[in-house]
């Protein structure tokens, strides 16, 4: 099943705030709601597609610190980053 693309909030990169080597995310990112079947990799190609901007797995897991592809937790919220198109 993939999961419907919710429109972006703009979320602020945690990445900026409190730390002083600020990682290469985007300044934009959002938030996603983890559904049934949910894997990075289709959330990645459902954002990709959507959005018309290349989100890749790896974006997704530097978003999101300790995120495991076989641990998905439904109803789970994390970050997507939006790269610039």
């Amino acid at each position: 099943t993939t999961s419907k693309v919710k429109s972006p909030k703009s979320q602020p990169n945690p990445n900026t705030q409190d730390n002083p080597n600020p990682s290469t995310l985007p300044d934009k990112a959002a938030e996603h709601t983890i559904a049934a079947g949910d894997t990075l990799s289709t959330i990645a190609a459902a954002y990709s597609k959507e959005l018309g901007v290349k989100v890749t797995t790896d974006q997704i897991r530097k978003a999101n610190p300790g995120i495991k592809d076989d641990k998905l937790v439904v109803g789970k919220k994390i970050l997507v980053p939006l790269p610039d198109k």
